[in-house]
């Protein structure tokens, strides 16, 4: 049975090949296709393992291969782009300039101490585990009914106060509310352009499906699912060190796969925090 860790060596492996065909896998989602897994969590463990976004290191490496080709007299620059993945020339010529500060028809007279090459991605488990990380309970859920707010988070966006501040202060017209507990349910789209990254969270409470909201409101079924579910210890602004913590140190060796665009954080009346993560069947086959 294949690890998180196997998952995302398998992705660099897959990549790496891909650059020598003549027709190199171009972006995360088209990557995170081809090694079944969804883009948004193969992402955060390449991130977590490696350092660097898995949508930049593609690119980086695309254009180190083909700026190498270039310099080493392989193939001249009107010649090289499409072997590396780009449509056209422009664009090609963009993305060098951006990278490397010339145009790619200077770039055999470029002074090699002024290039930094991409090298392959190799991903690292962490050395120690301390404290050790509680193991998460897996919990098959119900289905459920919530209104609340939506909003869109940015790549850029430092933290949850701003949106749960705004909802909180119109928590009160809801009608119809069941239970205390609270819900944060985030989801991304695999497939957005990178410039659209970033994900959308609904801030929540259960409601009875029968009852009208307010335009203000959203609602919506949430199905019933199996997800992992991480307790998150300590006051709600540290819950990114949890966050961190579950893709350095539980995810790597787990072999659990993550599943779909859409994970929620469970605020419970008496306190508790649970991070749950929709989940596939009980692990990762072996492919």
């Amino acid at each position: 049975m294949m690890t998180n860790y196997d998952y995302v060596q398998k992705a660099i492996d897959l990549f790496e090949d891909s650059l020598l065909s003549g027709a190199p896998i171009r972006s995360a989602s088209e990557l995170a296709g081809k090694v079944g897994y969804s883009t948004h969590y193969l992402g955060s463990l390449f991130q977590a393992l490696c350092g660097e976004s898995l949508g930049r290191y593609i690119l980086r490496r695309r254009l180190s291969s083909a700026v190498s080709s270039v310099r080493e007299g392989k193939a001249k620059p009107s010649e090289v782009y499409p072997l590396f993945g780009w449509e056209d020339y422009s664009a090609f010529s963009r993305a060098v300039r951006k990278e490397f500060g010339v145009s790619p028809g200077a770039l055999r007279d470029l002074d090699a101490r002024n290039i930094r090459y991409a090298t392959r991605a190799h991903p690292t488990l962490p050395k120690h585990l301390s404290p050790e990380f509680p193991e998460p309970r897996v919990i098959e859920t119900d289905a459920i009914h919530v209104s609340g707010m939506v909003f869109f988070m940015g790549m850029n966006e430092k933290g949850y106060h701003r949106p749960w501040r705004i909802f909180m202060k119109n928590k009160d017209k809801l009608r119809s509310v069941i239970g205390a507990d609270s819900f944060q349910f985030s989801g991304w789209d695999d497939a957005a352009a990178s410039e659209d990254e970033g994900f959308w969270i609904h801030c929540a409470v259960r409601t009875d499906p029968a009852a009208t909201q307010e335009m203000l409101f959203f609602s919506r079924e949430i199905p019933a699912m199996r997800v992992l579910a991480f307790e998150h210890i300590g006051p709600v602004e540290t819950i990114h060190d949890t966050y961190r913590r579950i893709y350095t140190e539980y995810m790597p060796s787990g072999s659990f796969l993550l599943s779909g665009g859409f994970e929620y954080q469970h605020y419970g009346q008496d306190g508790s925090i649970l991070i749950c993560m929709s989940v596939a069947g009980s692990g990762i086959e072996n492919n």
